[in-house]
């Protein structure tokens, strides 16, 4: 009877605390932190296990979060235990249960005196465990190796994209010139155009995602995408040329193109130089830093910095606007990106970030991986990007009604959603129905072969 009683104080006593089931549920945080691209190192368990003691009190949908935030990972990670936890719930009933009833037996036998330890079955039960455990992670190990050696890596993806637009006639100039073909007096440049049956779309170099060369060295991209579709629907070829960085106002209204499709981002004194289309995309500012510089990775711990230096690619207005937010922080230009990559020790200026878009941040950290995307801002800063276009209020209005249009058809979204996100774009076939597939393929299928016994 007194060991009854001791178990009805203790069964209720530990129900409230973690079981199995919800600790086997944080599981989620290494993997997040893998996914995310910062892997927990050997300094980050102690803090993962003692959140995950504390967090395990609650339900998961509460401490989860807490332990993402101390450990610094991406709380949008949370969305895909949501989307997860309709077969992970599962696993922790069913684990919690099981714990339940073992605790219960345990307690029962232990108030009631049948438990007794055996040293040498426990020691070699410890043994018996831990090595079928080790055998059993190294052959997942191996397992999981040999099955994913055919798995393409995000590099490959992106280079084994197509372009969505039907690709048109085109040529990629070496090195900028200005039109060969002059304007005749008072012909506006949408008629030189058709009069020529081709367009010259000015464009930026390794401009990952927007424009790069792939694995095949076929010129593709977000912007390239776009200016296929643009002449497809003017029914002419196309002409990259390459824009010289520092000289896109010089070179724009020399004649040189006609449009510019890369990311150009809008500003006042592009404003002021050029003429632009209406913003055809959102995007917000971001720092592209390597993956152990911690620094820049919050407002707080960026602005307690005595001095840091970013590079920028010719936008010296964007530079100083975001360098506002930082009365220790210093800018300097680059004329290409390798500056920033292939630093070493010699250089009189050393980087410690590049000022970029997160969208096109997010796709170099693809080809360096050992950078990340971080933005130490205390909010977004959102900038929009345009096509800057020759001056002619034909042309301008023409090009403003496209991208209304084609941004109404889904064909900007389309884009977007393959260079930019990485969804590949899977084209449509038409729907299998039997008339078609069986009853009128084999009928035509038939008169063909009568037909060619006649002939």
């Amino acid at each position: 009877e007194k060991a009854h009683t001791k178990v009805d104080i203790i069964m209720p006593l530990a129900y409230p605390f973690p079981n199995l089931g919800t600790l086997m549920i944080f599981i989620f945080v290494p993997f997040a932190a893998w996914f995310t691209g910062k892997a927990l190192v050997l300094s980050d368990f102690p803090i993962f296990i003692s959140t995950t003691l504390l967090s395990s009190f609650v339900a998961p949908i509460t401490g989860l979060p807490f332990t993402l935030d101390v450990l610094e990972i991406s709380k949008e990670t949370f969305q895909l235990f949501i989307i997860s936890s309709v077969f992970t719930d599962r696993i922790r009933v069913f684990l919690g249960a099981f714990h339940l009833i073992t605790l219960t037996l345990l307690t029962i036998s232990a108030v009631t005196g049948l438990i007794k330890v055996k040293m040498k079955k426990l020691v070699q039960g410890i043994i018996v465990v831990g090595i079928v455990g080790g055998v059993s992670i190294f052959a997942l190990n191996i397992t999981l190796e040999k099955a994913m050696q055919n798995i393409p890596t995000n590099k490959e993806i992106i280079n084994h994209f197509s372009l969505i637009s039907s690709m048109q006639p085109y040529v990629v100039l070496d090195k900028a010139s200005p039109n060969p073909i002059k304007k005749w007096r008072g012909e506006n440049t949408i008629s030189r155009i058709k009069r020529r049956g081709k367009i010259r779309v000015g464009f930026y170099k390794n401009s990952i995602p927007f424009v790069f060369l792939n694995s095949d060295s076929m010129l593709v991209g977000y912007g390239v995408d776009l200016a296929h579709q643009l002449a497809h629907d003017l029914k002419v070829s196309i002409e990259f040329v390459p824009v010289d960085i520092g000289h896109l106002t010089k070179e724009m209204n020399n004649d040189y193109f006609d449009i510019i499709m890369s990311d150009i981002f809008i500003s006042s004194r592009y404003a002021q130089e050029i003429e632009l289309s209406k913003p055809y995309q959102n995007i917000s500012l971001a720092l592209l830093v390597r993956k152990e510089n911690n620094n820049l990775n919050d407002y707080r711990t960026a602005s307690e910095l005595d001095t840091f230096t970013i590079s920028y690619l010719e936008r010296w207005e964007i530079a100083e606007e975001f360098l506002s937010y930082f009365i220790n922080g210093s800018a300097y230009p680059i004329a290409d990106l390798n500056e920033f990559f292939n630093q070493n020790q010699n250089d009189s200026i050393k980087f410690d970030a590049h000022l970029t878009s997160a969208e096109r941040a997010a796709a170099l950290t693809v080809y360096h991986p050992n950078y990340k995307l971080v933005n130490p801002l205390p909010y977004h800063i959102n900038n929009a990007l345009v096509f800057p276009i020759a001056r002619d209020d034909v042309w301008q209005r023409y090009i403003d009604k496209w991208i209304e249009y084609r941004s109404q058809d889904g064909t900007f979204k389309q884009i977007y959603n393959q260079w930019i996100l990485g969804h590949e774009h899977k084209k449509k076939n038409g729907s299998w129905s039997f008339y078609n597939n069986v009853i009128r393929a084999k009928w035509f299928s038939n008169n063909d072969v009568s037909r060619n016994d006649k002939n």
